[in-house]
């Protein structure tokens, strides 16, 4: 969450100058965080049926 937070500003702001990439990088943040959950829910999974 500490890394989160600023990468989400730096984004916002890019996005305000540059709306084109501000645009990919926030598809990208996205889809970054989702595959984290995802991945943190099977190992978790995992380790409960271990």
């Amino acid at each position: 969450m500490t890394v989160l937070l600023p990468l989400a500003a730096v984004t916002a702001v890019t996005g305000w100058f540059v709306p084109l990439l501000g645009i990919s990088l926030v598809v990208f943040l996205a889809v970054d965080v989702l595959l984290g959950f995802v991945a943190g829910r099977k190992a978790k999974a995992a380790a409960a049926a271990a």
